[in-house]
């Protein structure tokens, strides 16, 4: 009886001291990492967004990657084709109404939708992933 109730208690005692090691652990490994990110962007901000800004890009950039890796050259360039429409349309737009030239940004963006519709159309996706 008396080491049942031992064994409980020390059973108790371990995984409360488990949880408090974690927590502390926790702690420990949120404030290295955090405070130095925090450091670093309040003496200098500007270095601090190039780099983050720089690592989202990567990984986004690795993403795409990794899908066209995966994806047929049809596919990929349908994809790549209908991006350039929109990027291009709203370069378009927005050169347009900066100039003043507010009237010519509606055929742009009717254009943008024929080109789609056509691309959407002409190029469908066959590929059966």
């Amino acid at each position: 009886m008396k080491k049942k109730l031992l064994s409980t208690y020390k059973n108790i005692f371990s995984a409360i001291l488990s949880i408090l090691v974690l927590i502390s652990l926790c702690l420990l490994l949120t404030f290295a990492l955090v405070f130095p990110l925090w450091k670093f962007s309040t003496t200098n901000p500007n270095a601090y967004s190039i780099i983050v800004v720089s690592i989202f890009v990567l990984i986004f950039i690795y993403f795409i990657i990794s899908r066209i890796r995966k994806s047929s050259v049809r596919n990929t360039m349908r994809v790549f084709l209908k991006i350039f429409i929109i990027l291009l349309s709203i370069t378009l737009l927005i050169v347009f109404v900066l100039q003043g030239k507010r009237l010519l940004a509606i055929p742009v963006i009717l254009l943008t939708f024929v080109a789609y519709g056509i691309t959407s159309h002409f190029l469908k996706n066959n590929d059966k992933n």
